[in-house]
């Protein structure tokens, strides 16, 4: 089961589209009416390579106003960092994709990454078939 973390229903749109596609199970989860528990958020955290930087919108106008006021966000201790996320959700690259285990995705393209690979087999042997018809077409217009 995955969760669809969002502020807005637009974007979480575009992740739960390609997910129903694939047939995935998903979970939506507002994150202003119900924030991640601070176990849920250190399991994400475990999920990344990069920690931080690969969930927080560091080009966002939340982080850039928390910095102006002379937060620094490399200084915090986790538990500060995840207070400053649960009271400002926004902070997130959103929407965040998970299934807390295996897998974390942030973004609109974030669907990907919870292609079943059986799927992901099939679109990559129709692509295949398809280079392979136009190849045959191509020979026979020349």
């Amino acid at each position: 089961m995955v969760d669809v973390c969002y502020l807005t229903n637009v974007k979480y749109k575009r992740v739960t589209k390609p997910l129903e596609e694939f047939g995935v199970s998903y979970n939506l989860r507002h994150l202003e009416k119900d924030p991640w528990t601070l176990k849920e958020f250190q399991d994400l955290l475990k999920l990344t390579d990069t920690g931080l930087d690969e969930i927080i919108s560091t080009n966002g106008q939340t982080y850039q106003e928390l910095t102006g006021q002379g937060i620094q966000f490399e200084a915090l201790r986790l538990q500060e960092v995840y207070e400053l996320i649960v009271d400002y959700p926004s902070l997130l690259k959103l929407p965040v994709s998970t299934d807390y285990v295996l897998r974390l995705a942030t973004g609109i393209t974030g669907a990907e990454a919870f292609r079943p690979r059986h799927k992901k087999n099939f679109t990559f042997q129709h692509s295949r078939k398809q280079a392979k018809q136009f190849r045959q077409e191509e020979n026979t217009l020349a």
